[in-house]
């Protein structure tokens, strides 16, 4: 089971955390940005945590289809 356990909201991005029995997730995300990695060190998840997400925009482009491009994320009106 996973639970939420924090939201921060830093001048540049948003961060949740949260935790399952041996993992620290943590998604942080921007108006263009998201990011999401799993940790088993909380020294590891602060430190990946503080810094904003790249800028980068992936696309997926399957064979006699047009290009695809992901919606953006959004700051929560909550947090």
């Amino acid at each position: 089971m996973i639970t939420s356990l924090a939201q921060i909201r830093f001048p540049t991005h948003q961060v949740i955390i949260s935790r399952s029995e041996d993992y620290i997730h943590i998604f942080k995300y921007t108006d263009t940005s998201c990011a999401y990695e799993v940790f088993t060190c909380s020294i590891a998840a602060g430190d990946y945590l503080l810094i904003e997400p790249d800028h980068m925009h992936y696309r997926v482009v399957i064979e006699g289809d047009t290009a695809w491009m992901p919606i953006t994320c959004r700051p929560s009106p909550f947090i």
